[in-house]
């Protein structure tokens, strides 16, 4: 891959994610350091040490992160059992106008980012 080839596959993926792509990025993200080609593939083998590991924790998160959301789920329907057929009423409108609102937020959010 050409330098400038490169370059525009970085350019192009850092517009898509606001983290560096590379490892050599990573090490001078936003700091407007120039690494030597030495430099970069000790970068790339610290990344590669690191990766597997980082992968099996974030998979872990994940996990718990599920198992989490799944368990306020339960902890929501045994407190709904509570409420009388009004209240329950009364919530879900609650729930509705939220969920409204935060539609309505979302757009205006994302119209101010596209001006």
């Amino acid at each position: 891959m050409t330098s400038s080839c490169k370059l525009l596959l970085v350019k192009t993926l850092s517009e898509r994610w606001p983290w560096p792509v590379s490892p050599a990025e990573q090490v001078v993200a936003g700091a407007g350091i120039v690494l030597t080609p030495e430099q970069e593939d000790a970068a790339d083998k610290v990344h590669e040490k690191y990766s597997a590991h980082l992968r099996s924790l974030n998979r872990d998160i994940q996990g718990i992160h599920n198992r989490l959301v799944s368990l306020e789920a339960d902890k929501f329907v045994e407190l709904e059992k509570l409420l009388t057929k009004e209240q329950l009423s009364e919530l879900r409108e609650h729930r509705q106008s939220v969920a409204a609102a935060r539609k309505i937020t979302a757009a205006d959010q994302s119209r101010r980012v596209a001006e």
